[in-house]
């Protein structure tokens, strides 16, 4: 689906086709799992963390400069809900975190069978 499937009714017809099918489900699956044994997860959440955490000045100058973070209608209210309510890049970055280790444990549970 696009970002906005919910609210204009409209996807990627292309994705939707393949997604359908077997042959790309199985390359799916299999690059999936290199993802998976690379922990690409941790590599990720590693450096939203690092970024965070050091360039923080950065960030709070940023937004004593512009005052963009948590007005969704400047990005054409295509955050979801939970990233729009987030009102510093502290908590852009927690929730960027947080749903990012839940949609690797998704995709998981999808591609490898893996439920913990």
């Amino acid at each position: 689906w696009d970002v906005d499937h919910r609210t204009r009714g409209v996807g990627n017809p292309w994705f939707l086709l393949f997604a359908n099918c077997d042959w790309f489900q199985s390359l799916v699956k299999e690059k999936w799992q290199l993802i998976h044994n690379q922990n690409v997860i941790a590599k990720i959440t590693e450096y939203i963390d690092f970024v965070t955490e050091n360039y923080a000045e950065n960030f709070e100058a940023d937004y004593e400069k512009w005052g963009n973070v948590g007005k969704n209608f400047l990005l054409g209210n295509e955050l979801c809900p939970g990233a729009a309510r987030c009102h510093n890049q502290k908590e852009a970055s927690a929730y960027l975190r947080d749903w990012l280790v839940k949609r690797f444990a998704s995709l998981d549970e999808i591609w490898l069978g893996n439920q913990d």
